[in-house]
């Protein structure tokens, strides 16, 4: 790589240590999500699990504010990283009451609320951790990201399994996952962000809300982004209860490994694309997304190949044969959308990077609205209809539509800017 800084890793070490280490660390996440099934005795705590994992995901949106890649490209260090610390700590906590909020308001159960709470928690960790790791990627040591998520899956797992099991109480496992969730990322993450960047001294009050400002778009874009896929779920957990719920969430944790293997190809690419596009170099810029789009359809091809040799056995394998794993096994069907819906989330996740590089805000803004609107205009009709194929189906037409316009928004950003080249 050009302005590889000294002491900077290779592109290929950088991706390696990236795709190693983020595919263990999902690995684990979803590793509960099996578990849980297989070690409790009805669906009812792997539906607390399953929602409060899926519904949080949509308050990690507040709290990361959609600001990693803006981080990682501003290479001209237009904004100092203890900045970017400070507004990572105000973020997450914003997120942590809203997500609170959001449950009460709700009236959601004891378990349920607590659940969301907790696994609330484990999401701060994870921001935290983000914007740490943005520090490292952008002097090009994408191996402290790859240790990080090595030991956080490792002591998260760990701390799930042992804590189920001792309990029997699933809060008590998601209360594990968080602690090291948020022991790694202060006693590992920050040392080594302190290492590689600067993050002493005092953050500008002034500069950091105008940061907050800035971004605030990348915020409601992935907000917007994020809902997309939780809607569906929410009409289908108000509509049809735990058991759908449980089902669903435990067909598509599977399925989610393709989108991880889809962006690790991208990730480890923002310098590389943002170099590309300061440089008008259109040839260099467009090969690189060809490359990734057609990694994107490789691994999607590779997905339908797999569910149709080993979707049934892979989920008997991870379910086992009790009652729980046979109503799973009766919906695996389900595999063949949602390998589809993760190869459009990896397509929209690649173009919404692209415009957060060109700093394309309102083309993010706008093109997220037009899917989240097809979203919530598709969702009610075809979960009430079809369950749990109704939601894989309206993951699949929302995401289509918000594709089809982020691509068109891009086209048209590219063409003006690489005509002015020269």
């Amino acid at each position: 790589m050009s302005n590889q800084p000294k002491g900077g890793l290779s592109l290929g070490s950088n991706m390696l240590w990236n795709s190693v280490g983020s595919f263990f660390y999902f690995a684990c996440q979803y590793i509960p999500t099996f578990l849980v099934v297989r070690m409790t005795a009805d669906l009812n705590a792997p539906a607390v699990f399953s929602y409060a994992m899926n519904t949080t995901n949509v308050f990690l949106t507040i709290a990361v504010y959609g600001m990693r890649a803006y981080q990682v490209s501003d290479l001209s260090h237009r904004y100092t990283d203890r900045e970017y610390i400070t507004s990572r700590f105000l973020t997450s906590t914003v997120a942590l009451a809203a997500c609170a909020a959001y449950g009460a308001v709700l009236g959601l159960g004891g378990d349920m609320l607590a659940a969301l709470c907790l696994f609330m928690l484990f999401r701060v960790g994870e921001a935290l951790v983000d914007v740490y790791s943005g520090i490292d990627q952008r002097v090009d040591r994408m191996d402290i990201i790859g240790i990080s998520f090595l030991v956080r899956g490792a002591l998260s797992c760990i701390g799930f399994i042992v804590g189920l099991h001792l309990s029997g109480s699933v809060l008590v496992a998601i209360g594990a996952m968080a602690a090291s969730s948020l022991g790694v990322a202060l006693a590992f993450d920050r040392p080594w962000a302190a290492r590689l960047g600067d993050i002493t001294g005092k953050a500008s009050v002034a500069r950091v809300r105008t940061l907050l400002v800035e971004c605030a778009p990348l915020m409601v874009y992935s907000f917007l982004n994020t809902a997309i896929s939780t809607i569906p779920r929410q009409f289908l957990q108000v509509l049809h209860g735990n058991s759908a719920t449980a089902i669903f969430g435990s067909i598509t944790a599977p399925t989610v490994v393709l989108q991880l293997g889809a962006t690790y190809v991208f990730t480890p690419l923002i310098t590389l694309f943002t170099q590309r596009w300061q440089q008008r170099d259109s040839n260099g810029f467009l090969r690189l997304v060809r490359r990734v789009l057609l990694a994107i359809a490789g691994i999607g091809g590779a997905g339908f190949a797999g569910v149709a040799l080993l979707g049934r056995w892979g989920l008997a394998l991870l379910y086992s044969a009790n009652e729980n794993g046979r109503q799973i096994l009766d919906n695996a069907g389900l595999l063949y959308p949602m390998v589809a819906v993760t190869v459009l989330t990896a397509t929209v996740l690649f173009f919404n990077m692209l415009l957060t590089i060109v700093r394309d805000f309102k083309g993010l803004v706008g093109a997220n609205l037009i899917g989240i609107v097809a979203c919530f205009a598709a969702s009610p009709l075809l979960v009430i209809r079809y369950e749990m194929w109704g939601a894989a189906d309206a993951l699949m037409l929302a995401l289509g539509v918000q594709a089809l316009a982020l691509t068109v928004r891009g086209a048209m950003l590219a063409k003006r800017h690489f005509s002015k080249q020269g």
